[in-house]
Protein backbone atom coordinates (compact mmCIF):
# COMPACT_ATOMS: atom_id res chain seq x y z
CA UNK A 1 0.00 0.00 0.00
CA UNK A 2 0.95 3.51 -1.18
CA UNK A 3 1.88 5.96 2.05
CA UNK A 4 -0.75 8.54 0.70
CA UNK A 5 -3.20 5.40 0.64
CA UNK A 6 -2.15 4.52 4.38
CA UNK A 7 -2.63 8.23 4.90
CA UNK A 8 -5.99 8.50 3.19
CA UNK A 9 -7.47 5.12 4.66
CA UNK A 10 -6.59 6.25 8.41
CA UNK A 11 -8.44 9.64 8.21
CA UNK A 12 -11.53 7.55 8.00
CA UNK A 13 -13.54 7.29 11.13
CA UNK A 14 -14.10 3.60 12.86
CA UNK A 15 -17.58 2.86 13.03
CA UNK A 16 -18.38 0.47 15.23
CA UNK A 17 -21.92 -1.41 15.76
CA UNK A 18 -22.33 -1.91 19.73
CA UNK A 19 -25.03 -4.53 20.59
CA UNK A 20 -26.13 -4.28 24.00
CA UNK A 21 -27.11 -8.25 24.63
CA UNK A 22 -28.14 -10.26 27.85
CA UNK A 23 -30.28 -12.80 28.55
CA UNK A 24 -31.15 -11.79 32.12
CA UNK A 25 -33.70 -9.43 30.94
CA UNK A 26 -36.28 -8.38 34.09
CA UNK A 27 -39.19 -8.06 31.32
CA UNK A 28 -38.82 -11.01 29.58
CA UNK A 29 -36.04 -13.39 30.50
CA UNK A 30 -34.19 -15.11 27.69
CA UNK A 31 -35.50 -13.00 25.03
CA UNK A 32 -32.31 -12.33 22.98
CA UNK A 33 -31.96 -16.38 21.92
CA UNK A 34 -35.39 -16.87 21.48
CA UNK A 35 -36.32 -18.36 18.08
CA UNK A 36 -38.56 -15.53 16.55
CA UNK A 37 -37.75 -15.72 12.48
CA UNK A 38 -39.31 -18.21 10.05
CA UNK A 39 -36.10 -19.71 9.35
CA UNK A 40 -35.65 -20.18 13.39
CA UNK A 41 -33.73 -17.37 13.75
CA UNK A 42 -32.89 -16.25 17.23
CA UNK A 43 -33.59 -12.63 17.97
CA UNK A 44 -29.94 -11.97 18.35
CA UNK A 45 -29.27 -13.10 15.01
CA UNK A 46 -31.54 -11.23 13.22
CA UNK A 47 -30.06 -7.90 14.39
CA UNK A 48 -26.73 -9.12 13.54
CA UNK A 49 -28.32 -9.89 10.36
CA UNK A 50 -29.51 -6.72 9.71
CA UNK A 51 -26.65 -4.52 10.95
CA UNK A 52 -24.03 -6.66 8.29
CA UNK A 53 -26.34 -5.10 5.45
CA UNK A 54 -24.88 -1.75 6.77
CA UNK A 55 -22.28 -0.30 4.32
CA UNK A 56 -20.99 2.21 7.16
CA UNK A 57 -20.25 -0.03 9.58
CA UNK A 58 -16.74 -1.41 9.70
CA UNK A 59 -16.97 -3.81 12.59
CA UNK A 60 -20.11 -5.46 14.70
CA UNK A 61 -19.30 -6.17 18.72
CA UNK A 62 -21.79 -7.58 20.72
CA UNK A 63 -21.57 -6.08 24.83
CA UNK A 64 -22.65 -8.81 26.92
CA UNK A 65 -21.81 -9.61 31.12
CA UNK A 66 -19.69 -11.43 32.56
CA UNK A 67 -22.79 -13.64 33.70
CA UNK A 68 -22.55 -17.63 32.90
CA UNK A 69 -26.22 -17.46 31.12
CA UNK A 70 -24.34 -14.92 29.12
CA UNK A 71 -21.79 -17.65 27.49
CA UNK A 72 -24.60 -18.65 25.24
CA UNK A 73 -24.33 -15.08 23.78
CA UNK A 74 -20.92 -15.50 23.21
CA UNK A 75 -21.24 -18.90 21.38
CA UNK A 76 -24.00 -17.63 18.93
CA UNK A 77 -21.90 -14.80 18.36
CA UNK A 78 -18.62 -16.18 17.66
CA UNK A 79 -20.43 -18.69 15.35
CA UNK A 80 -21.72 -15.78 13.77
CA UNK A 81 -18.20 -13.79 13.18
CA UNK A 82 -18.79 -11.39 15.67
CA UNK A 83 -16.53 -9.63 18.19
CA UNK A 84 -17.41 -10.13 21.73
CA UNK A 85 -16.66 -8.07 24.77
CA UNK A 86 -18.07 -9.10 28.62
CA UNK A 87 -18.54 -6.57 31.45
CA UNK A 88 -20.82 -5.22 34.19
CA UNK A 89 -24.26 -6.27 34.27
CA UNK A 90 -25.72 -3.03 35.11
CA UNK A 91 -23.07 -0.40 34.16
CA UNK A 92 -23.77 -0.92 30.25
CA UNK A 93 -22.09 2.27 29.52
CA UNK A 94 -18.66 1.06 31.00
CA UNK A 95 -19.03 -2.52 28.21
CA UNK A 96 -19.89 0.06 25.41
CA UNK A 97 -16.47 2.01 26.46
CA UNK A 98 -14.17 -1.03 26.90
CA UNK A 99 -15.79 -2.36 23.66
CA UNK A 100 -15.42 0.66 21.97
CA UNK A 101 -11.67 1.41 23.67
CA UNK A 102 -10.45 -2.52 22.58
CA UNK A 103 -11.42 -2.27 18.92
CA UNK A 104 -10.53 1.37 18.31
CA UNK A 105 -13.95 2.63 17.75
CA UNK A 106 -14.08 6.95 16.35
CA UNK A 107 -17.75 6.20 16.06
CA UNK A 108 -20.03 3.79 17.62
CA UNK A 109 -23.95 3.35 16.85
CA UNK A 110 -25.92 2.10 19.65
CA UNK A 111 -27.95 -0.56 19.27
CA UNK A 112 -30.05 -2.65 21.18
CA UNK A 113 -30.73 -6.73 20.92
CA UNK A 114 -34.51 -6.06 21.19
CA UNK A 115 -34.82 -4.41 18.07
CA UNK A 116 -34.98 -6.89 15.14
CA UNK A 117 -36.04 -4.45 12.74
CA UNK A 118 -33.47 -2.15 12.39
CA UNK A 119 -33.08 -0.08 9.33
CA UNK A 120 -29.86 -0.55 7.45
CA UNK A 121 -30.28 2.18 5.47
CA UNK A 122 -31.39 4.41 7.90
CA UNK A 123 -28.02 3.63 10.08
CA UNK A 124 -26.04 4.33 6.52
CA UNK A 125 -27.53 7.64 6.35
CA UNK A 126 -26.97 8.99 9.97
CA UNK A 127 -23.70 8.11 9.83
CA UNK A 128 -22.84 9.57 6.56
CA UNK A 129 -24.85 12.94 8.00
CA UNK A 130 -22.78 12.29 11.58
CA UNK A 131 -19.22 12.29 9.96
CA UNK A 132 -20.46 15.11 7.52
CA UNK A 133 -21.38 17.63 10.51
CA UNK A 134 -18.75 16.48 12.78
CA UNK A 135 -20.87 15.59 15.57
CA UNK A 136 -20.71 13.97 18.56
CA UNK A 137 -24.28 12.88 18.87
CA UNK A 138 -26.59 11.69 16.53
CA UNK A 139 -29.97 10.52 17.18
CA UNK A 140 -33.71 10.01 15.14
CA UNK A 141 -35.73 10.19 18.34
CA UNK A 142 -35.47 13.35 20.47
CA UNK A 143 -39.16 14.31 19.11
CA UNK A 144 -39.95 10.24 18.11
CA UNK A 145 -42.17 10.32 15.11
CA UNK A 146 -41.06 6.66 14.02
CA UNK A 147 -41.89 3.20 16.26
CA UNK A 148 -40.00 2.68 19.20
CA UNK A 149 -37.32 0.03 17.44
CA UNK A 150 -36.38 1.94 15.06
CA UNK A 151 -34.21 4.04 17.43
CA UNK A 152 -31.03 4.88 16.30
CA UNK A 153 -28.13 6.91 18.04
CA UNK A 154 -24.62 7.33 16.70
CA UNK A 155 -22.23 8.60 18.88
CA UNK A 156 -18.18 9.87 18.74
CA UNK A 157 -15.76 7.89 20.84
CA UNK A 158 -15.18 11.06 23.10
CA UNK A 159 -18.49 12.00 23.93
CA UNK A 160 -19.30 7.99 25.00
CA UNK A 161 -15.58 8.36 26.61
CA UNK A 162 -16.33 11.66 28.64
CA UNK A 163 -19.79 9.72 29.81
CA UNK A 164 -18.36 6.71 31.23
CA UNK A 165 -15.49 9.44 33.16
CA UNK A 166 -18.21 11.60 34.57
CA UNK A 167 -21.74 9.97 34.44
CA UNK A 168 -22.47 9.47 38.07
CA UNK A 169 -26.44 8.24 38.23
CA UNK A 170 -27.23 4.79 38.22
CA UNK A 171 -29.90 4.99 34.87
CA UNK A 172 -27.04 7.03 32.89
CA UNK A 173 -24.75 3.85 33.74
CA UNK A 174 -27.24 2.00 32.43
CA UNK A 175 -28.97 3.90 29.63
CA UNK A 176 -25.70 4.65 27.50
CA UNK A 177 -26.44 7.99 26.05
CA UNK A 178 -28.94 9.29 28.58
CA UNK A 179 -25.61 11.77 30.58
CA UNK A 180 -24.43 13.16 27.02
CA UNK A 181 -28.21 13.69 26.31
CA UNK A 182 -29.09 15.38 29.48
CA UNK A 183 -25.96 17.78 28.97
CA UNK A 184 -26.23 17.92 24.98
CA UNK A 185 -25.43 21.85 24.17
CA UNK A 186 -23.51 22.54 27.05
CA UNK A 187 -20.01 20.25 25.73
CA UNK A 188 -21.14 18.43 22.74
CA UNK A 189 -22.01 18.82 19.13
CA UNK A 190 -25.53 17.18 19.14
CA UNK A 191 -27.76 17.07 16.23
CA UNK A 192 -31.43 15.49 15.28
CA UNK A 193 -32.17 13.25 12.76
CA UNK A 194 -35.47 13.28 10.77
CA UNK A 195 -37.13 10.35 8.58
CA UNK A 196 -40.35 11.76 6.44
CA UNK A 197 -41.77 8.44 6.10
CA UNK A 198 -45.41 8.13 7.66
CA UNK A 199 -45.75 5.14 9.82
CA UNK A 200 -48.78 3.83 12.13
CA UNK A 201 -48.42 4.17 15.57
CA UNK A 202 -46.98 0.86 16.23
CA UNK A 203 -44.14 -1.13 18.67
CA UNK A 204 -41.52 -2.43 16.92
CA UNK A 205 -39.03 -3.75 19.89
CA UNK A 206 -39.75 -6.59 22.23
CA UNK A 207 -39.62 -6.16 25.68
CA UNK A 208 -43.49 -8.62 26.45
CA UNK A 209 -44.27 -11.74 25.01
CA UNK A 210 -46.91 -9.57 23.28
CA UNK A 211 -44.29 -8.07 21.45
CA UNK A 212 -42.70 -11.76 20.57
CA UNK A 213 -45.96 -13.06 19.29
CA UNK A 214 -46.10 -9.71 16.82
CA UNK A 215 -42.51 -10.12 15.75
CA UNK A 216 -43.02 -13.78 14.89
CA UNK A 217 -45.92 -12.87 12.93
CA UNK A 218 -44.26 -10.21 11.08
CA UNK A 219 -41.34 -11.94 10.48
CA UNK A 220 -43.35 -15.35 8.99
CA UNK A 221 -45.37 -12.79 6.64
CA UNK A 222 -43.28 -10.17 5.27
CA UNK A 223 -41.25 -11.70 2.03
CA UNK A 224 -37.21 -12.07 3.15
CA UNK A 225 -37.87 -12.58 6.83
CA UNK A 226 -35.21 -11.19 8.73
CA UNK A 227 -33.71 -9.73 6.08
CA UNK A 228 -37.00 -7.85 4.56
CA UNK A 229 -36.98 -4.57 3.30
CA UNK A 230 -38.50 -1.62 5.47
CA UNK A 231 -40.43 0.18 2.80
CA UNK A 232 -41.69 -3.58 2.72
CA UNK A 233 -42.43 -3.14 6.64
CA UNK A 234 -43.70 0.01 6.57
CA UNK A 235 -46.00 -1.01 3.82
CA UNK A 236 -47.31 -4.33 5.48
CA UNK A 237 -48.35 -2.66 8.30
CA UNK A 238 -49.81 0.35 7.08
CA UNK A 239 -52.16 -2.48 5.63
CA UNK A 240 -52.39 -4.64 8.68
CA UNK A 241 -54.28 -2.96 11.88
CA UNK A 242 -55.16 -6.23 13.74
CA UNK A 243 -51.31 -7.50 13.17
CA UNK A 244 -50.42 -3.89 14.77
CA UNK A 245 -53.02 -4.44 17.52
CA UNK A 246 -51.07 -7.90 18.78
CA UNK A 247 -48.71 -5.34 21.21
CA UNK A 248 -49.73 -1.97 21.23
CA UNK A 249 -50.47 -0.07 24.40
CA UNK A 250 -48.87 -3.39 26.16
CA UNK A 251 -45.98 -0.43 27.29
CA UNK A 252 -45.26 2.62 27.44
CA UNK A 253 -42.28 4.24 25.13
CA UNK A 254 -38.90 4.05 26.46
CA UNK A 255 -40.44 1.53 29.58
CA UNK A 256 -37.07 0.39 30.54
CA UNK A 257 -35.50 4.07 30.84
CA UNK A 258 -38.27 5.45 32.48
CA UNK A 259 -38.65 2.59 34.84
CA UNK A 260 -34.43 2.96 35.63
CA UNK A 261 -35.06 6.12 36.52
CA UNK A 262 -37.65 5.40 39.01
CA UNK A 263 -35.79 2.78 40.75
CA UNK A 264 -32.65 4.74 40.55
CA UNK A 265 -34.04 8.16 41.94
CA UNK A 266 -31.18 9.92 42.87
CA UNK A 267 -28.95 6.96 43.00
CA UNK A 268 -25.39 7.58 42.11
CA UNK A 269 -22.30 5.03 41.39
CA UNK A 270 -18.95 5.25 42.41
CA UNK A 271 -16.67 6.04 39.46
Amino acid sequence: MLAAESDLMSEIPRVLAIVQARQGSSRLPGKSLARIGPGEETLLEAVIARLKLCREVHQIVIATTTNMEDDAIEAVATELGVSVYRGSQDDVLARYFHAASLNSADVIVRITADDPFKDPLAIDEMIKVFEARKLDYLANNFDPSLPEGLDIEVISFKALQASFNQAGKAYEREHVTQWIRNRSKQKFRIGGFELKEIWPECRLTVDHPADMDFTRQVLNTIPQGIMHQTADLRDLLLASPSLIALNLGVAQRNEGLELSKKNSKEETVEL
